[in-house]
């Protein structure tokens, strides 16, 4: 007999079995709770505090993370489920939502195995702001599926550290709460941000594949006075780590020389705002083998408004972050291609509105070889295919699958930019190059937008892009399609 609880007396139930039962037993669902909290106009102390059921394992856990007295504090603790799966206490840590999406209050006992006593209220300053679920493969195998809410509060209380005990007396910070699959050690990279400003709060979740891609961005701004949230349409970040020097360091594997961040992010919201962010910070915990961690950041709007936040930044393979991968079997954009691929590419070039008669490229030939590979002029010149042997296909694979895309964002936005009234809209253009292609629409409205505004469209319409444009539509082709994804496959 299946063994109950008393919330299976309770409507909580989303499938046919007892509540603490989910969807799939799977070794990294997890169901999780997250708050930070940081003085609100200077860079202090950072307090974490996580409390986490994981059902597979059958065990709840609590980590204590941050940064106090300018050092970074750890702890972990744990306990069975033992028939009580819900209850929001382990060792000596006690959740207690008071008023949900209202208040919270934080209890850490001063014992010795905590390395941070406290008792602290969270009290909302901003709606609670629900993500959509996001979910990445590796092949069959789910690397992340989950929910995600987040929210903006005050903090008041105190904590107590190395027998010193301080106020918290009107702090910002965070809270999230997010249920699901994440496989953290392989995931590529991810983002999260909270950004907390005078009139309210800027999140951000993005996660990107190894190459850049990406594969998922959420949040919103959320104002201090309660109204609803803003969502975040798109998300643009140059951001960098740095050394003690402040210098721009690579992390390499394990980042021994990183001690912060900083660097520049763009946040488009619903209804076309675009909010520009410039921040400096130094790390609030980091995460080990999993890779990067937080930092807390003084920053800055491009509209003069000053505030404090939390880069999260973390993960285990990623072309700008991670550049050394510390897993195996990462997830990866994998585009059509091919034989398959190529012969798209050539044979469906869209016809959508506005589309000149000259702007294919003149003088088109194909010509295939016994294989089936082909490579490609360079796309300033007059398009041309020539065969190649099997013992070359190797060796010309890579400069097939670049130079096909690169014709595919050019023709495709030829139409976006020299249609006059008629043209392309970014969306028509970014499914053009999808549709060419064969790679995503993500993919294609990252390229669309590195390039538009940015090169000679009347020039490519027929077909004679100069060097400095054919360089700018092919390093925004690489920057955002995998090719050794598509190699692989």
């Amino acid at each position: 007999m299946p063994r109950l609880t008393p919330m299976d007396e309770l409507f909580v139930h989303q499938i046919p079995e007892p509540y603490p039962n989910v969807v799939s037993y799977h070794q990294h669902w997890r169901d999780s709770l997250f708050y930070v909290m940081h003085p609100r106009d200077h860079l202090g102390d950072a307090i974490i505090l996580t409390l986490a059921s994981f059902p597979e394992h059958q065990e709840v856990d609590s980590l204590q993370l941050g940064r106090v007295g300018g050092v970074m504090q750890f702890g972990r603790h744990t306990r069975p489920f033992d028939g009580d799966p819900h209850s929001m206490v382990c060792g000596p840590v006690t959740v207690d939502i008071v008023e949900p999406y209202k208040t919270v209050h934080l209890r850490v006992e001063d014992v010795p195995e905590a390395p941070v006593a406290l008792d602290v209220t969270f009290t909302a300053r901003t709606r609670e702001y629900g993500l959509r679920r996001g979910m990445m493969k590796a092949g069959h195998e789910i690397i992340w599926d989950q929910s995600h809410m987040i929210q903006s509060g005050d903090y008041s209380g105190w904590y107590k550290h190395g027998g010193t005990t301080y106020e918290i007396d009107g702090w910002w910070g965070q809270r999230d709460h997010s249920w699901g699959i994440r496989d953290h050690i392989r995931c590529p990279m991810w983002h999260w941000l909270a950004i907390q400003l005078p009139d309210g709060m800027l999140g951000v979740w993005n996660w990107e594949y190894p190459n850049g891609a990406r594969v998922f961005t959420d949040g919103c701004f959320a104002p201090a006075d309660g109204s609803e949230p803003v969502p975040v349409i798109f998300y643009r970040h140059d951001l960098h780590w740095i050394d003690s020097e402040g210098n721009r360091a690579s992390y390499e594997r394990n980042g021994e020389n990183v001690t912060g961040l900083e660097g520049r992010v763009e946040i488009t919201l619903e209804g076309g705002e675009t909010v520009g962010v410039e921040g400096r910070g130094q790390w609030a915990t980091r995460y080990g083998d999993y890779g990067g961690g937080q930092n807390l950041l003084s920053v800055r709007t491009d509209d003069g408004r000053e505030g404090i936040a939390i880069y999260e930044i973390t993960g285990g393979y990623h072309h700008h972050f991670f550049p050394v991968p510390r897993a195996e079997r990462f997830p990866r954009r994998l585009i059509r291609g091919g034989r398959r691929g190529a012969g798209r590419v050539l044979g469906r070039i869209p016809q959508g509105p506005g589309r000149r008669a000259d702007a294919q490229l003149p003088g088109a030939k194909v010509a295939r070889s016994e294989c089936g590979f082909v490579c490609l002029a360079r796309c300033s010149d007059t398009l041309a295919i020539r065969p190649t042997t099997r013992s070359r296909a190797r060796d010309t694979m890579e400069e097939t699958v670049k130079r096909l895309l690169v014709l595919g964002a050019v023709l495709a936005t030829t139409a976006f930019g020299c249609g006059g009234d008629d043209g392309m809209s970014r969306d028509e253009a970014a499914k053009a190059i999808a549709d060419a292609s064969g790679i995503s629409v993500a993919e294609a409205e990252c390229i669309v937008d590195k390039i538009d505004g940015k090169i000679d469209l009347e020039a490519a319409a027929s077909g004679e892009l100069s060097d400095e444009d054919t360089k700018t539509v092919t390093d925004a082709t690489f920057d955002c399609i995998d090719f050794e994804a598509q190699l692989e496959g």
